[in-house]
Formats: structure tokens, sequence, C-alpha cells
């Protein structure tokens, strides 16, 4: 974890993957997007967030199906862009 330089929130930096079916195994499984590049993520969870995030493997993806809808009521914690949240994020584009 580290923080934002222009507004001092704590951020992770992470990789895109994808959650895909796999059919020879017959379950999803989770793979890296060709050329993603590290993405700071806020450290804090998110109501609005649609993000999964996975620190210890450096990697987040977009919640599918109803991951976003059954959250709250799972206790599991989605996460947003600090690209959204951060309020000099023109700067860094």
């Amino acid at each position: 974890m580290s923080k934002c330089r222009s507004c001092g929130a704590f951020v992770h930096w992470l990789k895109l993957v994808r959650k895909e079916w796999c059919p020879q195994s017959g379950r999803f499984v989770v793979r890296e997007v060709p050329g993603a590049k590290l993405n700071p993520i806020d450290a804090r969870p998110n109501r609005k967030g649609r993000l999964v995030i996975d620190t210890a493997n450096g990697r987040y993806r977009f919640a599918t199906g109803n991951e976003v809808e059954t959250a709250s009521a799972t206790g599991r914690n989605l996460y947003i862009s600090h690209f959204e949240t951060c309020p000099k994020a023109a700067d860094h584009r």
C-alpha cells in the first residue's frame, strides 16, 4: 500500500485480471489481461465500488454476475479506482 502523491489517500497498485469460465475445468478461472498496467485502487472499500481486489497477488477485477448486488449482504467489500475519487486525477492522465 502507498499514498497518492497528489491527495495523500492510501491506494493499492494492482493489475487488472478477468474472471472467465473454463470449459475444460468446469469452473471460473482468473486470467491476466495482456498488457495490463498497475492502477491505483482506493484502499478503503466504497459502497459505489465495482472492483474486487486481491492484494496478496497484486490484482483486481470487475465484479461479475450479481456480486455487486450481493456484496453488502455477504459482507464482501468492493472498491473503486482512485481516478474516480482523487481531486487531482486529471493531472495524472
